[in-house]
């Protein structure tokens, strides 16, 4: 189960509002984890200054996580596409696009350095907030 759409592996829309083209503006700054309850938050901020959303996704009972090359290299930060593997399928030179998503797939977050974030989770929550100064 999943709130967003991801257009064009760019784009993400999420609780059928605004496509927010997280490619172009923002920048993935924080994992978050919390090992008791099997849940990881994604955050997305904004690298310019026109823009002030902040992005979360919520995993919630997460049951695969990867996060493949060092994720502390140079330009770890820049989003490269988003997108979805089939649980069993490890190839990670392409992913899926919304029109092929069903549930139970993983959601993958490609970095423009290369470095791919898999996690498989049962419910998948994106919401937007204002940034905070």
């Amino acid at each position: 189960m999943k709130n967003f759409i991801i257009d064009g592996s760019v784009r993400l829309s999420i609780d059928g509002g605004e496509k927010r083209d997280i490619h172009n503006t923002f920048d993935f700054s924080q994992i978050r984890f919390d090992f008791q309850k099997m849940e990881a938050c994604f955050v997305m901020t904004p690298y310019k200054q026109e823009h002030s959303d902040v992005i979360e996704i919520s995993f919630i009972n997460v049951s695969y996580f990867q996060f493949t090359e060092n994720p502390f290299r140079q330009n770890c930060d820049a989003i490269d596409e988003v997108g979805y593997k089939r649980v069993g399928d490890h190839d990670l030179d392409w992913i899926m696009s919304e029109s092929d998503y069903k549930d139970g797939d993983h959601f993958v977050l490609r970095l423009i350095n290369g470095a791919n974030l898999r996690i498989g989770a049962e419910k998948m929550i994106g919401k937007v907030h204002e940034a905070t100064p």
